[in-house]
């Protein structure tokens, strides 16, 4: 178990956390996640198909999009998945 020079004691076993805590890199693939659910037609198209399972027409007509379009966002989240 490191020691960590912290300047105060609040008593919160913030060491024990501090050893579970992942490393930079580790936080990377959940920024990337983060990233791509920043989009709000992403978002929006997401909760459509938590919703109900559609073909990419219907999804491209209740956003008001063209089918491309949604396909495009669609490829980006499924090529998002690799790094999960």
């Amino acid at each position: 178990m490191p020691h960590y020079n912290l300047p105060h004691n609040h008593g919160q076993n913030i060491e024990r956390v501090l050893d579970n805590m992942p490393s930079a890199e580790g936080f990377q693939d959940i920024s990337f996640l983060f990233q791509q659910l920043g989009d709000s037609t992403r978002l929006r198209i997401l909760w459509l198909l938590c919703h109900c399972e559609e073909c990419v027409c219907n999804i491209a007509a209740a956003v008001d999009m063209s089918a491309p379009a949604v396909s495009h966002h669609l490829r980006i989240c499924y090529k998002s998945q690799s790094n999960f």
